[in-house]
């Protein structure tokens, strides 16, 4: 727009000239290339920020409103400068192309600062959730650990007692640890769900707050690879079983159950968690919220499930139909 304000002054003639007659010049094709370029540099440079940009241009009504009316006043006011060059263009055009054109850079480029402050906000939110759930789960893995340790401990007592007692013939007092110690390992054995400890360690775990709550599970496993690493999957596995877990509790006992499906078909991994919930969770957008009291500290752990999934090259899906809450993931 510049340009072509300065060329009509500089030639005396109006737009239809500079855009017809006129042709265009090669100053005029080196600027649109120059521009041209500095465009996809920065989109390649800053693509995650730019979708996230695009996703907050269009979350919601209002925004989008707000920007169809800034374009419109845009093309409007373009439309005026072009044509107080029908005959020709004055000086004056300069000083109030400059102010338009500057007047409506400052408006986005403030909104994008704004837009790019939330992102980043955001990111340290996540890497935060990340750290918080890797350092719940690495708890986990060490009580677990510290759980065998005292079952080795505890069984070398065990066999010193049952020695005795047969050294000093006491058959029924042997016959009643053996059962005892029968009981336990029944309750505390741990099950090999797939081969894969980043899956058999939390799912045990989870088995257990599950049979504690009285949850009804179901499984239905067949894999043998993960397309993520091992600390991802792990955030992962661990959030969305814990959600399933937290709203099939709220249920009536007789409706508390999960249903899961873990396989890998054709290079992906389907991951599918259905649980009874209460109530419909809130939605904004195609998102549902967290149902918690504090939600600025809680519902992260979904934004980070999905940053990782997507992060794969994957889809995550929610959808809610009765009492039936189902997560789907695809890598």
């Amino acid at each position: 727009m510049l340009f072509i304000i300065v060329r009509g002054i500089y030639l005396d003639k109006g737009v239809d000239y500079l855009n017809v007659g006129g042709r265009q010049v090669l100053p005029e094709c080196i600027l649109c290339l120059f521009q041209l370029g500095i465009i996809c540099f920065l989109y390649f440079k800053c693509l995650d920020r730019i979708g996230f940009l695009l996703r907050e241009l269009t979350r919601n009504n209002k925004v989008r409103c707000l920007f169809w009316m800034a374009e419109a006043a845009v093309l409007y006011v373009i439309n005026i400068m072009i044509f107080r060059g029908t005959y020709r263009f004055e000086t004056i055009d300069i000083a109030l192309s400059i102010l338009i054109i500057s007047s409506v850079t400052a408006f986005f480029l403030l909104y994008m600062v704004y837009t790019l402050y939330v992102y980043s906000r955001m990111e340290r939110q996540i890497m935060n959730t990340q750290k918080e759930m890797l350092v719940r789960e690495n708890e986990i893995i060490v009580q677990c650990c510290r759980q065998d340790a005292k079952r080795l401990h505890d069984l070398k007592h065990t066999w010193i007692y049952l020695q005795n007692c047969l050294e000093e013939k006491k058959l029924g007092n042997a016959m009643e640890c053996v059962d005892q110690h029968l009981e336990e390992v029944k309750l505390q054995q741990r099950h090999t769900w797939t081969g894969i400890s980043e899956i058999d360690l939390i799912l045990d775990y989870k088995h257990q707050q599950m049979e504690k709550y009285g949850i009804q599970f179901s499984t239905d496993i067949e894999v043998y690879k993960l397309p993520v690493s091992g600390e991802n999957f792990m955030i992962i596995w661990g959030n969305v079983l814990d959600n399933a877990i937290e709203a099939a509790r709220k249920c009536e006992a007789e409706e508390r159950e999960i249903h899961l499906v873990l396989k890998n078909i054709n290079e992906m991994l389907m991951l599918k968690i259905r649980n009874t919930c209460l109530e419909k969770p809130k939605k904004e957008g195609k998102w549902f919220m967290t149902s918690k009291k504090d939600p600025i500290h809680h519902g992260w752990g979904t934004a980070n499930v999905k940053q990782i999934v997507e992060s794969a090259g994957g889809e995550i899906q929610y959808t809610c139909e009765g009492n039936w809450f189902e997560v789907n993931i695809l890598i």
